[in-house]
């Protein structure tokens, strides 16, 4: 694999862990542990933490765009509005269920 660190076998050259991890942290490559020519081991870089990404200041258009929406149901009665929400829930959309 392209990615990987040159594989360290450790019956020939016994490495330290804090030697191998810091490699893995350094080159930000998988390390292959292997014993007598073989894998037995991968040694993989811990995820970065992802960062949010950083939003641009609210601008005035963004504000008064904002302010603009409230109000928008002050015409509405609230009693016949939750009436007929009330009624618009106990009406099923839905098929019956055949069993």
């Amino acid at each position: 694999m392209a990615s990987e660190y040159a594989p360290i076998d450790i019956n020939q050259n016994p490495p330290t862990l804090k030697a191998m991890t810091d490699a893995v942290r350094k080159t930000r490559r998988r390390l292959v542990i292997e014993q007598n020519g073989k894998p037995v081991a991968y040694l993989v870089p811990a995820h970065r933490v992802v960062r949010r990404r950083t939003v641009g200041k609210k601008t005035v258009a963004d504000i008064a765009a904002a302010w603009s929406t409230f109000g928008g149901w002050k015409d509405v009665d609230i009693d016949t509005f939750l009436a007929d929400n009330a009624a618009s829930r106990r009406l099923s959309s839905r098929p019956p269920v055949k069993l």
